[in-house]
């Protein structure tokens, strides 16, 4: 496969992951999408392979049931994928909407992913849940 093949299909791969798994919470193509080994990292702990993501996943929904993921940017290099996404939420626990962005680094081998680096801006999340309802 050309590099220019690899990095569409490892965006191809990435997109369907951020829609089918965490906007849809559909995990009937988990094991296609992500590697045995896939490790994401987060900045204090990291999340291990298709069963790992599924359960950080439904945790993540459980706290924003609706949540929805958007590309805005995105940018692959063979095995690495960038991207750039908005989120739309509502809050479970107090039905405040909340809209953030994430900012992930995929790393792919042989179409599936086996690295993910995620970022998110915890600041601007924290601050639309700690703000008082609007009357």
């Amino acid at each position: 496969m050309t590099s220019s093949n690899e990095a569409e299909l490892n965006m191809r791969v990435a997109r369907q992951f951020l829609d089918e798994v965490w906007t849809q919470g559909n995990y009937e193509n988990l094991r296609a999408l992500v590697a045995p080994r896939h490790v994401h990292h987060f900045t204090t702990f990291d999340v291990h392979g298709p069963e790992g993501v599924r359960e950080f996943v439904r945790g993540f929904k459980e706290a924003f049931p609706d949540a929805s993921f958007h590309v805005v940017d995105i940018f692959a290099s063979a095995d690495r994928v960038a991207v750039r996404a908005s989120v739309q939420a509502t809050h479970a626990e107090t039905g405040k909407r909340v809209s953030y962005h994430v900012i992930d680094i995929f790393r792919f081998e042989d179409g599936r992913l086996v690295e993910r680096w995620g970022e998110l801006d915890t600041a601007h999340l924290t601050s639309q849940l700690q703000a008082p309802a609007p009357k």
